[in-house]
């Protein structure tokens, strides 16, 4: 009989026992009627979005196959959670706390589609951004996040990273300094915002770009989209002395807002107008504390309620 040497059965075994049961999948899935056991495969779906998260390897996919409420989660790594395909409404609803936390790694990409995001009338976040590499939230609503201080979309990154939002709504979210869309980063990176066919109403603020708490630089472009029936300011634009917060608002509609449809607030502020609408508001725009409003003279800016305010003489633009 033929002997195997001692180090190579020794050398088996070692391989064998360091090879896992099984490896962590790329996509999992989540269904109404599914159990937070095993994998998470398609002929055995998980209920939660919590669970499911934890089973999915890193730049996975969590799939949503049909309408149900898939319970608050807490993203630590790059992943993409999508309600696509007809499988209806993808529900994240929460009384208290975030509905979607965001603590990822520096480089990590987190994608959001097809979700609808419920505060039910009193939560304090909808989604919450603090750290991570980019976010994108396509196609979502964000909706009732009344609790004190709520906001939809709480964009507070600590060092640089990019916000993507495309064809979201954000509603309804007017607690007291409630906000729809807040970027508030703290740290001194590069942290860019753009939102593409997004619309912003009935919040309190509805968007609001906040540099006062950071040193680094924001750069904002508010795209094809609409600001409007908010119960205070429309886009602000705030950076007293922080960071250099720049903001670029192309082909928007900026309409009905209780106070100013369009602030420059703040020396650090500046805000760059082209082919948008801004009326209907108390106050058309405004650049207190040395903000700076510029226009490429293709705005209608009319029928503001106490004043249109605007643009500096020298702070009008040539259309290149």
């Amino acid at each position: 009989m033929r002997k195997i040497p001692a180090l190579t059965i020794l050398a088996f075994l070692a391989a064998t026992l360091a090879t896992p049961v099984y490896a962590q999948p790329t996509r999992t899935w989540v269904a109404g009627m599914g159990n937070d056991t095993g994998t998470c495969p398609r002929q055995a779906p998980c209920k939660t979005f919590s669970f499911a998260h934890g089973v999915v390897a890193a730049g996975g996919e969590i799939t949503v196959l049909d309408p149900s409420g898939y319970g608050t989660v807490n993203i630590t790594k790059s992943v993409s959670i999508v309600s696509d395909s007809g499988s209806g409404e993808a529900s994240v609803a929460t009384f208290s706390g975030d509905g979607i936390s965001i603590n990822a790694g520096p480089s990590d990409v987190v994608i959001l589609r097809g979700l609808v995001i419920d505060g039910l009338n009193n939560a304090t976040g909808g989604i919450h951004f603090v750290t991570g590499g980019t976010l994108h939230i396509q196609n979502s609503l964000i909706k009732n996040v009344r609790g004190s201080g709520g906001v939809g979309i709480n964009f507070t990154p600590s060092g640089a990273s990019d916000l993507l939002v495309t064809d979201t709504t954000v509603i309804n979210n007017n607690g007291f300094n409630g906000i729809g869309i807040a970027v508030n980063p703290t740290g001194s990176g590069l942290v860019r915002a753009t939102f593409n066919r997004v619309t912003v109403e009935q919040n309190n603020v509805g968007i609001k770009i906040d540099g006062s708490s950071s040193t680094g630089t924001i750069r904002t472009t508010v795209r094809d989209s609409v600001v409007s029936t908010n119960s205070g300011m429309g886009l602000w634009t705030r950076s007293p002395g922080g960071a250099a917060a720049t903001t670029f608002i192309i082909n928007a509609s900026v309409n009905q807002n209780a106070l100013v449809g369009v602030s420059a607030d703040g020396a650090n502020a500046q805000v760059a107008v082209m082919g948008s609408t801004i009326m209907g508001n108390m106050t058309g725009i405004s650049a207190p504390s040395g903000g700076q409003l510029y226009t490429y003279k293709n705005n209608a800016l009319n029928f503001n309620f106490s004043s249109d305010g605007g643009f500096a003489p020298g702070n009008v633009l040539p259309l290149n």
